[in-house]
């Protein structure tokens, strides 16, 4: 939700709200490829940093993510932190069994029984058992986002949880997933389940068929739907403990890339991709001596008809376009008669064809006077 537009989430334990830690994360953005980006917390979403097991994202000193979107929280934790789900890893001694899901880093909020040592680390990942709220806003970024789809983690019989998406309108999107829409892990079943959140459509527990998310759009007044292509907000409430990993989202704009807006024709110039908005192209003919840009063939020219050739002066004659290249025109007031005298007044844009016997005249006396 934005900023002045955030609404409360009133879903489930009043306990969310009675007490607030509010640590706030600012990430840095990777250069959009025209892919989807997966912000799947092995590193910060630059992609190259590391990310540690019990890592605290949240504290000022500590390590965080970029430019795409910030986080906080809410609730009786400690805010996010990194916990590693791999079944031999760190983490492999408990005491959180749910959360070894064999899916690398995972993003959870940090229970109040572990403490940050000075480098950041909590020396006993685990995730709050009183739940709370992890808040993106994704104001930061330079570009509209689209949430594709997240994973959510040990999300049993710890009750439902809801994400909520607000765009920049203040429309709303939430996707209530049911308790049991994954397993129990230690117990041999599916202890992840992968969530759609752009088609708008419920999404099937991967566990227990039949059982489905639910999605409410609520538009904002004067609008008609909600825009998934504009999120700013996204709130995941989580009611008990659990997780989320592999973010999926991407630009939401029309377009990624400079090639996305190009439209194939030359003679409109090159178009660009500007904060995922296409900008029209400048003329490519800016020569003076080749003013005129022709679409077959991809080049500019000197003129693409006769019109284009003409200095505006009567006496030069009428100029013409041949292949694209201007041709001098000829004298408007020979007349053809050799024995006159033709001349050309520009003021009036006339001709005068005067009669001169001297231009007959053949230099022979024996002949007579022409």
């Amino acid at each position: 939700m934005s900023s002045n537009s955030r609404r409360t989430n009133t879903f489930a334990h009043s306990t969310f709200l009675a007490s607030l830690i509010a640590f706030t994360v600012t990430v840095i953005t990777p250069a959009y490829s025209g892919v989807p980006i997966v912000i799947d917390f092995e590193t910060e979403d630059d992609l190259v940093t590391p990310l540690l097991n019990g890592q605290s994202i949240n504290p000022p000193g500590c390590p965080g993510f970029g430019n795409i979107f910030n986080v906080t929280n809410t609730g009786l934790n400690l805010g996010p932190a990194i916990f590693d789900s791999s079944s031999t890893g760190p983490n492999q001694a408990g005491p959180d069994f749910d959360l070894l899901v064999d899916s690398g880093n995972i993003l959870m909020l940090q229970d109040t029984e572990s403490s940050s040592n000075s480098n950041c680390i909590f020396n006993l990942p685990n995730d709050a058992g009183e739940g709370g709220s992890l808040l993106f806003d994704f104001s930061p970024a330079p570009y509209p986002v689209r949430i594709i789809s997240i994973d959510v983690i040990d999300r049993d019989d710890n009750g439902p949880l809801l994400i909520v998406m607000t765009d920049s309108a203040g429309s709303t999107r939430d996707v209530m997933i049911p308790a049991n829409f994954t397993g129990e892990i230690n117990l041999g079943q599916i202890g992840i389940g992968t969530v759609d959140l752009s088609s708008g459509l419920p999404t099937e527990s991967p566990e227990v068929p039949g059982v489905f998310t639910t999605v409410t759009d609520t538009p904002a007044a004067g609008q008609t739907a909600f825009d998934v292509n504009d999120v700013l907000d996204m709130d995941i409430i989580f009611i008990g403990s659990g997780a989320i990993d592999n973010l999926i989202l991407e630009p939401g704009g029309e377009c990624t890339v400079d090639g996305d807006c190009d439209d194939t024709l030359f003679c409109n110039g090159v178009e660009t991709c500007v904060n995922t908005t296409c900008v029209p192209g400048s003329d490519p003919c800016t020569n003076p001596l080749l003013p005129f840009c022709q679409e077959d063939t991809d080049t500019c020219v000197e003129c693409l008809m006769d019109s284009d050739c003409s200095d505006g002066d009567f006496c030069n004659g009428t100029e013409t376009c041949l292949n694209f290249v201007c041709q001098p025109g000829t004298d408007p007031c020979d007349d053809g008669i050799t024995c006159t005298d033709d001349t050309c007044d520009e003021i009036g844009d006339t001709c005068t064809n005067t009669p001169n016997d001297a231009n007959c005249d053949n230099g022979l006396f024996c002949d007579g006077v022409e």
